[in-house]
């Protein structure tokens, strides 16, 4: 059984690329970041040192709605590849 936080919903931009998080306001993800394939032993942490921005920047440039847990496998923007 996955544990309660692997459950939570998280939000997918849409194909223009906008995201309704609540109320009225939106996020636009970022076009003009990279796509980076999260490999074994990553964190959204570890990725934003290493190309040199905050957690808080690639959490508002991927439009997640929070700090997440990131898997092998998945991809997240970012401006510069590691």
């Amino acid at each position: 059984m996955l544990p309660i936080s692997a459950l939570d919903v998280i939000p997918t931009p849409t194909v223009d690329g906008e995201l309704e998080i609540g109320g009225d306001e939106a996020c636009v993800v970022r076009t003009d970041w990279q796509p980076y394939t999260v490999q074994a032993g990553d964190t959204l942490y570890g990725i934003a040192v290493a190309v040199g921005r905050t957690l808080e920047d690639i959490r508002e440039g991927n439009c997640f709605s929070t700090i997440q847990t990131v898997f092998a496998g998945e991809t997240v923007l970012v401006p510069i590849l590691p």
